[in-house]
């Protein structure tokens, strides 16, 4: 229903125009089908990339030194923050999971809020 009426709205804007300013009323109405409904002309061109799907095979080694396996140096870098205060932040972190498996909290669900045990 909604859609008839949305229909026999622009249909209507268009008859009503027609004659006043006909071209500026036509293009307005192309240029908003095809925006909204047909896509920009260019994402209907063909387009050709240079893949290759071995390349992640090849660069694994790379990445696990770099970045760790399944990238928990990165991780650990990207927590560190780019202020300057790495270590500060590095040793609090220490601290903070210190006595748990890896880092992880297996049996607390909800991350500690309150750090003053700590000290």
């Amino acid at each position: 229903m909604v859609s008839g009426r949305i229909f026999f709205f622009l249909v209507s804007f268009v008859v009503f125009f027609n004659h006043s300013e006909g071209a500026f009323v036509q293009e307005f109405i192309r240029i908003l089908i095809q925006d909204n409904v047909a896509g920009a002309p260019i994402i209907h061109q063909k387009q050709e990339f240079e893949f290759d799907p071995d390349v992640s095979l090849k660069r694994r080694p790379q990445f696990y030194e770099l970045h760790g396996y399944k990238a928990d140096k990165l991780i650990e870098r990207l927590g560190l923050g780019i202020d300057g205060k790495a270590q500060e932040r590095l040793v609090e972190q220490r601290l903070r999971d210190s006595g748990r498996l890896g880092g992880v909290i297996y049996l607390n669900r909800f991350p500690l809020l309150n750090h003053n045990h700590l000290n």
